[in-house]
């Protein structure tokens, strides 16, 4: 879980998220991702450093310049850590903060708009 915390961190950035959707298709210097973003190579070395550091991108020498490219295991396993998150959501019961865990009472019958739904919904309302 950690890793894909570590992951969702790198990609929050949304010039890192531009960077790495540019890699998706294709391989991409530093000059060429700064030139196309419009920012300072420096900046997108720095924003690659994370990238990788997350172990989203991986970059590979020719000659004088490094070209960057998605690890595509590593989206692979972002991927089943969210459809495993999303899976254990149908299992999850979610409880008000404010409600009595001894006898599963709530204390207050609309402390929160989650209460009022939950509520609405037992006397066949909806909401």
């Amino acid at each position: 879980m950690q890793n894909l915390q570590v992951c969702m961190k790198a990609l929050a950035d949304e010039t890192r998220f531009k960077i790495f959707s540019m890699l998706l298709n294709s391989d991409w210097c530093v000059g060429a991702l700064a030139r196309k973003l419009g920012v300072t190579e420096a900046n997108v070395s720095q924003h690659l450093q994370i990238l990788r550091k997350a172990g989203l991108v991986v970059g590979e020498k020719r000659g004088y310049w490094t070209h960057y490219s998605v690890v595509p295991e590593r989206l692979i396993e972002m991927s089943s850590a969210l459809e495993l998150m999303a899976k254990d959501m149908d299992t999850l019961s979610f409880q008000c903060p404010r409600t009595n865990r001894a006898n599963e009472q709530r204390i207050s019958s609309s402390c929160c708009r989650g209460c009022h739904v939950l509520q609405s919904d037992e006397n066949g309302s909806g909401a």
